[in-house]
């Protein structure tokens, strides 16, 4: 059953990142925002388009975290509370994403745009909730990548254990720091 679950969910994720990777990469070409951009009809079209596939990958994630929670799973304890926090916190990141899309903007404290950050650019003088959403998002990859890192060289398994737990609460606890920050609507890193 396990393979089930993991395959279906990972084939709605392996067919979903690319077509969502090409759509921001394709606006970008154009010179058009991706998100929040409802200035044509053919503009609002797309962006509904991409809230629903992200709707669709948000449950899906959601179903897989339940599947994880419920299931043994073949690995290290360290490293399974990991990937679950992982995901748990993914989904937090997704639902900022939903909050920013519910405001119809990224910047709190004043509209979109202005001085950011080089290369993110994001908001050096006001609240931006992309950097909560940013974070969140990575956690699936993050938490799991720096258990393992920081573990390496840890022999005993509840050490691993406590560390992992350590690793996902500090992870969490940024996340939810960076997204009050926001909604504040100080920068993450101001001038």
């Amino acid at each position: 059953m396990f393979g089930i679950v993991m395959f279906a969910g990972g084939s709605i994720f392996a067919v979903v990142a690319p077509d969502f990777t090409v759509f921001l990469i394709g606006r970008a070409a154009q010179g058009k925002q991706s998100h929040f951009n409802l200035e044509t009809p053919f503009d609002a079209s797309l962006y509904s388009i991409m809230g629903i596939t992200i709707v669709i990958v948000t449950v899906t994630a959601i179903i897989l975290l339940i599947y994880l929670l419920v299931t043994r799973l073949n690995l290290a304890p360290h490293l399974a509370l990991a990937l679950r926090m992982g995901l748990f916190i993914s989904i937090i990141g997704s639902v900022i994403g939903g909050y920013m899309a519910g405001n119809n903007r990224h910047t709190v404290g004043g509209q979109d745009g202005g001085e950011g950050l080089f290369f993110l650019n994001w908001s050096t003088l006001l609240g931006d909730l992309r950097v909560p959403h940013f974070f969140g998002l990575h956690a699936l990859q993050l938490i799991p990548l720096i258990t393992y890192l920081v573990t390496l060289r840890v022999k005993s398994p509840s050490r691993k254990l406590w560390i992992s737990w350590i690793v996902s609460l500090l992870y969490l606890g940024f996340v939810g720091f960076s997204f009050i920050q926001a909604a504040q609507g100080q920068p993450f890193i101001g001038k």
